[in-house]
C-alpha cells in the first residue's frame, strides 16, 4: 500500500449540522429564553403593583368619604336655623344674654398647662373631636361660657 491514500469524495460526506442553521437555532433558543424570563419578571410586576393598589383603593374611599362629610358639615354651617336647632335638640344648649354670660379668668400659667394637657386629649380622642367646629362656633356666639387666661 501506497502512503498517499485517495481523497474523499466532498460529495458522499454529509454535513450533520450546517454552520448557518446551528447559529440560527441558537439564536432563537436564545430569543425564546429571553423573552420568557421577560414575561415570567412582568407577570411579577402585575402582582406587585395589584398587591399595592389595594390599600390605595381603600385609602382612596376613606378620602372620598371624608371628602363627603366636610362638605356636609359645610352645607350645615351654611344654614343658621339648621345649626341653631342641632345646637338646642342634640347638644342641649341654650341661648344666653350677652350680659348673662360669664368669663372665667386664672392664672396664664395653668391655663397653658391645661390648654396643651387638653390638647393632648383631644388628639388621642380621634372621632369624637368632630365637632370641635361646633363647639367653637357655640362659643363664639355666646352659647356656652369660654374660660380665658388672665395675667
Amino acid at each position: 500500500m501506497s502512503r498517499l491514500s485517495p481523497c474523499p469524495n466532498p460529495q458522499a460526506t454529509q454535513v450533520f449540522l450546517a454552520p448557518g442553521l446551528v447559529v440560527r437555532t441558537t439564536s432563537l433558543i436564545i430569543s425564546l429564553f429571553l423573552f420568557g424570563m421577560a414575561h415570567i419578571h412582568l407577570q411579577f410586576q402585575i402582582t406587585r403593583m395589584n398587591n399595592e393598589m389595594v390599600p390605595l383603593q381603600d385609602q382612596q374611599q376613606l378620602l372620598l368619604s371624608s371628602i363627603n362629610e366636610l362638605r356636609h358639615e359645610n352645607e350645615a354651617l351654611q344654614n343658621p336655623s339648621r345649626l341653631y336647632d342641632y345646637a338646642v335638640d342634640e347638644l342641649k344648649l341654650e341661648a344666653c344674654a350677652p350680659d348673662r354670660r360669664q368669663v372665667i379668668k386664672f392664672d396664664r400659667r395653668a391655663y397653658m398647662r391645661y390648654a396643651l394637657h387638653s390638647g393632648r386629649q383631644r388628639s388621642d380622642i380621634g372621632n369624637h373631636g368632630r365637632l370641635e367646629w361646633f363647639q367653637n362656633l357655640s362659643e363664639h356666639m355666646g352659647w356656652v361660657g369660654r374660660a380665658e387666661a388672665g395675667d
